[in-house]
């Protein structure tokens, strides 16, 4: 390599910054397409793979579980789901935990080591 054509390697963080990028566009493809469009219909089918895909994501199972289910509880009187009431109500869900997890006293939070994805606000989730 010359010196005239040198490039500066992106660091640790450029890096770490780059992947959550693509990690978090390949989690909105997923939900999007999986929820399909603003007034379509949700099945049954749909929330199974919506807990699927969030799984994969490492959301954690047992907040996984919560998530889908206080979807499943916001919507039961309704005769149907269409698309864009499941994202906001995933979207207000997860932002929830997080804001308890933010809230939580200095001595109560776990020693469990933990990954917090705060890009949920800016998700492409309508």
């Amino acid at each position: 390599m010359s010196l005239f054509n040198y490039r500066r390697q992106p660091g640790y963080f450029e890096r770490l910054k780059e992947a959550l990028k693509t990690t978090k566009e390949d989690l909105s493809f997923k939900i999007n397409q999986i929820s399909g469009q603003g007034e379509s219909p949700v099945s049954d089918d749909q929330l199974d793979e919506l807990e699927s895909v969030l799984i994969g994501a490492d959301l954690g199972v047992e907040t996984t579980l919560s998530v889908v289910d206080r979807i499943r509880q916001g919507t039961r009187s309704d005769r149907f789901v269409v698309a864009s009431r499941l994202r906001r109500l995933m979207r207000e869900q997860l932002l929830e935990i997080m804001k308890a997890v933010d809230t939580q006293p200095a001595g109560k939070q776990s020693v469990k080591p933990r990954v917090l994805f705060n890009s949920i606000q800016r998700m492409h989730l309508p």
